[in-house]
């Protein structure tokens, strides 16, 4: 049974052959799947891909995207990889997606890898389908970025802030403050990945004595 038989959802599809690059692309996008081993196991056994295609960003294209993309494992399918964000799930994994939905946070796990690109930064990738700038962080350890990225993200997809060059982002008073800057991504240029919405930069700012906040978020602070 589809698991959302009451939803209208709906996109191009493309259906093709065994893909003999399908199991190393999984390998490659599904870096921290619990059961991947397992999981690889079953997609090289794979027989057909389905390419689900939509021509149209923000939350509500992802949520039908990812409601199609259910109803495709139920009827027998192995796992999804969102080629466009260079990420991939185990179908139960992807499964989890159906406690909650309508979650945001569930969907911008799904459909938002976070990767280090080098000693001195770590950037995100597949903010452009929700028709958002993706987020580089700079100059500090993985965790502090991906967590500080992760609550970024979060919180333009949640409260839709007019975000502008200059600003600074923290997730509270006494936390730290983090200076944005607008800039290209930088692997803009990747023919495989679409990263044609830019990128936020995030620089941690240096702690001072006082400054002026405001509230605009029960996720977010900005100055």
């Amino acid at each position: 049974m589809v698991a959302y038989p009451d939803f209208d959802a709906h996109c191009e599809w493309q259906w093709e052959p065994k893909n003999a690059h399908l199991y190393s692309a999984f390998e490659i996008a599904s870096r921290g799947d619990p059961g991947q081993t397992r999981f690889l196991e079953t997609i090289n056994s794979h027989k057909s891909v389905v390419f689900l295609i939509m021509n149209e960003a923000g939350p509500r294209a992802v949520g039908m995207i990812a409601r199609i993309a259910d109803a495709c494992l139920v009827a027998g399918g192995y796992g999804v990889q969102m080629v466009t964000a260079g990420t991939a799930h185990s179908a139960g994994r992807w499964r989890n997606f159906r406690d909650e939905p309508d979650s945001i946070a569930q969907l911008h796990a799904l459909f938002v890898a976070h990767m280090i690109m080098d000693k001195d930064a770590h950037y995100s990738c597949g903010m452009h389908q929700f028709g958002l700038r993706d987020t580089v962080v700079m100059a500090v350890p993985y965790q502090e970025a991906f967590e500080i990225a992760v609550d970024f993200e979060l919180y333009q997809l949640i409260d839709a802030p007019n975000l502008k060059s200059g600003e600074t982002f923290s997730v509270g008073h006494n936390a730290p403050a983090w200076r944005i800057q607008s800039d290209r991504h930088p692997y803009h240029d990747d023919e495989f990945l679409d990263r044609s919405t830019g990128a936020w930069c995030l620089e941690k700012e240096e702690p001072k004595k006082s400054r002026s906040k405001g509230w605009f978020s029960k996720l977010g602070f900005r100055n």
